[in-house]
């Protein structure tokens, strides 16, 4: 182009700026979206678009494996721009070792690694691979939000700046130790982009791009924030010389109106140009639209005339009336008019997401009252201890019906002490009877969230097993029930993290001693999962597959879906988990869906009945017994397995009653009756220790929930 200028060879100079401006229209950009199962590619895939994941053009997003094929998603304003949704890593389709042959990794420009958890050795994989190929990669943590709140739950003083800082230091230094050299690493949000690090991965993305891609990219991004469009006017603004080039050359020609008409066509055209990459044309000021739920009216009503007519050599025409070609493309300032238009829909779009969220806060304070209430009601009907005591004197000859051969055969014999002596031993050795359940799974998948929930212990408090937002599991740990410490959960390290990678796992954290295993993911069925299961089962017991945080799925699949139904996502879930599970060889697996900070929801009872139902009798009511009040049905049960031990605190008294000694039988008695009352007590949670738990876990004040208790 200079040389044909320095020649004064107009013609050539116009053929070299039109197919310099052709080349840069058509040049291509591939990115590859990659990650585990589950992490989130797919939305975002859609968000970097700004489309609608209930648009008919958008990546398939759900609760159970969307993606299983290598898809191209072309930018539907930018062609030429194509995100590529590749097949989670690691699921039983595209186990890790075997995916870098699958998704041809070579014809990508850069890479997105997104992951909603924690490090683990996937990503390594991954990242290694790429490096290799000589090609940049991203670390994506997305979905921070859930992180924010559940971190908001769990600490005492919590502070979102410094919750996010940890995450993403964590991500590094896990990079960093298994050789991933300058691990870059942004937190995302896969529903709001304006929050968070998504600016700072789009500074990144333009600063190491190659130059000629940088404004393909960048036309590409949605306008999530002010710096974003203003960039996208220098850049259209570095065009202008080009083009007023073009039209200066075409104005030189002795063809009549010849260049008035060629004016009228490339304003047109740019003023088109403009519009498409501030967000303004009509195609996408819908999807706008259809993402933020903003009436398309309401949107439009704040832009210029500009932005509302349908820009073509005609509409060109009639405001060139007056000025020249050159002089129009500057003075009537269409760049100036569209880009104060894309910032007044950018802040009527901020506008509207705070109101939401001043909305969403309200609901989620009713929600926590109403769940307040129901657990002071749950209270009351621990009432019924007082009628139990009161009939307590009235049982007490009556004859023990015990199922133990040895007391049957005491009593047979008339051999009170031997009885007495077996009764007592057999209460001492029910107290003692133990119980050890494995809590597995992979890292970050909620296993330390389920010990406190279970054990009824707030995340804040000093005996909880600590959990966050980076890996806080590193060694097996065990934690006893805070009222029936022969009840112990075992928090074991995440599966499939760098320190303790899924071939070894099973070695170090010594299977063997537990009862039963419940095998705890936040997310779709991964290989990992499998190898735990097949484990356990080659060595004769048995396990629970818990998907949790499926209140998370519940709250995505709502803002995704056109017909969003809460039981048919539930049940999409778990059918997926069962089939994943019964594809890959594992026997009757049995699948519950679980909330960690709402166990009253979802799966909990029938996690409960189930375990209750397959437990060796003597492990039964220690079970029981340490679940917490989640329901009345808990509760009732409770009571009854209380009612069922009543003949042998009568025999014992009885007897003691019979020994001619004065005073012998109400000394007994009271010890008794002390001893019993305060199992009683403990088993329904009303002792201060219990009561005090439960209003650090729920906000309710220790005074209002002792309100209620009458006795």
């Amino acid at each position: 182009i200079k040389e044909a200028l320095l020649n004064d060879n107009k013609d050539l100079d116009v053929a070299k700026i039109q197919e310099h401006l052709e080349r840069t229209a058509n040049i291509p950009l591939n990115i590859g979206i990659t990650g585990e199962s589950g992490s989130g590619k797919s939305s975002f895939v859609n968000a970097f678009r700004g489309v609608d994941h209930r648009d008919e053009k958008a990546a398939p997003t759900g609760v159970v494996e969307t993606t299983t094929v290598v898809k191209e998603y072309p930018h539907p304003s930018y062609p030429k721009v194509s995100l590529w949704d590749l097949p989670g890593i690691g699921t039983t389709k595209f186990p890790a070792d075997e995916y870098l042959k699958h998704v041809e990794f070579e014809r990508f420009d850069f890479f997105i690694i997104i992951s909603d958890t924690r490090f683990r050795e996937n990503d390594v994989k991954l990242a290694k691979e790429i490096q290799k190929m000589g090609k940049k990669f991203y670390f994506v943590r997305s979905k921070v939000d859930n992180d924010l709140q559940n971190a908001q739950r769990c600490q005492r003083d919590f502070d979102a700046n410094q919750t996010l800082s940890l995450i993403r230091e964590n991500c590094k230094q896990g990079l960093l130790r298994e050789g991933v050299l300058a691990p870059q690493v942004f937190l995302l949000s896969n529903f709001e982009y304006q929050s968070h690090d998504f600016c700072c991965l789009c500074e990144t993305l333009e600063r190491e791009l190659p130059q000629h891609k940088r404004d393909v990219l960048l036309f590409a991004l949605a306008n999530i924030s002010l710096e974003i469009i203003e960039k996208k006017k220098e850049a259209f603004k570095s065009k202008i010389p080009q083009h007023a080039f073009l039209s200066a050359a075409h104005a030189t020609r002795p063809v009549s109106e010849l260049s008035v008409a060629v004016d009228a066509d490339l304003i047109a055209n740019v003023v088109q140009q403009y519009k498409t990459g501030f967000g303004l044309d009509r195609p996408s000021l819908q999807r706008l639209t259809d993402i933020t739920g903003i009436p398309l009216a309401r949107l439009t009503i704040i832009s210029s005339h500009l932005t509302l007519q349908n820009v073509n050599a005609d509409f060109v025409l009639s405001l060139m009336s007056q000025s020249s070609a050159i002089s129009s493309l500057t003075e009537k300032n269409f760049l100036d008019m569209l880009t104060v238009d894309a910032k007044d829909v950018y802040t009527k779009v901020k506008m509207y997401h705070s109101g939401h969220n001043l909305l969403d806060l309200t609901i989620c304070r009713n929600n926590w009252k109403l769940k307040t209430a129901m657990t002071l009601c749950s209270l009351q009907v621990y009432n019924q201890l007082n009628n139990f005591f009161a009939h307590f004197e009235a049982e007490n000859n009556t004859p023990a019906q015990s199922s133990v051969s040895e007391i049957k055969e005491a009593l047979q014999n008339n051999n009170q002490a031997l009885a007495v002596s077996k009764i007592k031993e057999l209460l001492e050795k029910t107290a003692n009877t133990t119980l050890n359940i494995g809590i597995t799974g992979e890292s970050g998948s909620g296993k330390s969230s389920f010990v406190n929930a279970f054990r009824g212990v707030d995340h804040r408090d000093e005996k909880a097993a600590p959990t966050g937002v980076v890996e806080t599991t590193t060694v097996v740990k065990e934690y006893p029930h805070p009222s029936y410490p022969k009840v112990s959960l075992w928090d074991l390290p995440g599966i499939g993290t760098t320190k303790f990678p899924a071939d070894e796992y099973l070695k170090h954290v010594g299977f063997e001693r537990f009862d039963f295993f419940i095998i705890i993911s936040d997310t779709r069925f991964r290989e990992n999962d499998v190898k735990l299961a097949k484990e356990i089962q080659k060595m004769g017991k048995k396990f629970y597959f818990v998907r949790s945080k499926v209140d998370n799925d519940l709250q995505n699949a709502q803002r995704s879906q056109r017909d969003f139904d809460a039981n048919q996502t539930l049940s999409l879930i778990r059918e997926n988990c069962e089939q994943g599970l019964l594809k890959e060889g594992v026997q009757a697996p049995q699948v519950f869906l679980l909330s960690n900070f709402e166990l009253q929801r979802h799966d909990f009872h029938h996690l409960h009945e189930t375990l209750e139902r397959e437990l060796p009798d003597h492990k039964k009511n220690v079970l029981l017994f340490a679940m917490p009040n989640v329901s009345l049905e808990i509760i009732e049960k409770k009571k009854e397995a209380f009612s069922s031990k009543i003949p042998h605190y009568a025999f014992v008294s009885a007897a003691c009653a019979a020994v001619p000694v004065p005073g012998l039988s109400v000394a007994v008695d009271g010890s008794l009756i002390a001893g019993v009352v305060q199992q009683y007590k403990t088993g329904f949670g009303l002792d201060i220790p219990s009561l005090q738990r439960l209003a650090n876990s729920t906000g309710v004040s220790l005074e209002a929930l002792t309100s209620v208790v009458r006795s």
